[in-house]
């Protein structure tokens, strides 16, 4: 039940109206499609037991898995070869577009944590807006800081189009460098399978 009220914000009792929880519901449920997704891509790109890559990368926090996979496309793509050669990776178009994609999805990351990690009611002047409210951790003994907004629908639909523009770009990211990788681990993967579990004969 929240009744909080800081000079003339006051955030009322009641969920918010059903636009903003199927938004709310549907940006979880784009976020977790894109984070199994990221889990399965450091798995396989890790290296030869895509299995260990999967339970390390379900080991740490979705911002860290992030930057994981943004380290591991930099690895797989050669930058750490062109840095040791003294080449200025900076320069480099698909490290600018490496870092623009991983600013998106840093972004997405951080509009899921918003949007999980606050309390939410309804506007009853108003149901095509929602009060959010985030408490933050204490920045001064004693003092409790948050983040309030009143959030409009149109807004809400805006990041559930922006997480699937992120990861439509990711997707194409992947398809565009590493499609011939992954086939090739695909294969190597159902042939190891083979000989692990050969087929029974009667």
């Amino acid at each position: 039940m929240i009744n909080t009220q800081s000079q003339d914000i006051v955030v009322h009792d009641g969920a918010p109206g059903i636009k903003h929880l199927r938004a709310i519901g549907r940006f979880v449920v784009e976020f977790n499609k894109l984070d199994q997704y990221i889990i399965a891509l450091i798995s396989i790109l890790l290296g030869d037991e895509p299995e260990l890559g999967g339970i390390i990368a379900n080991s740490w926090q979705g911002w860290q898995r992030f930057a994981a996979l943004q380290n591991i496309f930099a690895y797989r793509l050669g930058f750490a070869n062109k840095i040791r050669s003294g080449i200025d990776i900076k320069k480099d178009p698909k490290y600018v577009q490496l870092n623009k994609l991983f600013e998106s999805l840093r972004k997405v990351n951080d509009l899921r944590n918003q949007i999980v990690h606050s309390d939410w009611s309804g506007d009853f002047s108003d149901r095509s807006q929602a009060h959010r409210l985030k408490w933050k951790r204490n920045a001064v003994p004693g003092w409790s800081d948050f983040d309030y907004k009143l959030e409009d629908i149109h807004e809400m639909n805006s990041r559930i189009v922006f997480i699937e523009k992120t990861s439509k770009d990711l997707g194409n990211f992947v398809s565009e460098n590493f499609y011939d990788y992954l086939a090739l681990r695909a294969k190597q993967l159902r042939e190891s399978n083979k000989k692990s579990h050969p087929s029974e004969r009667y």
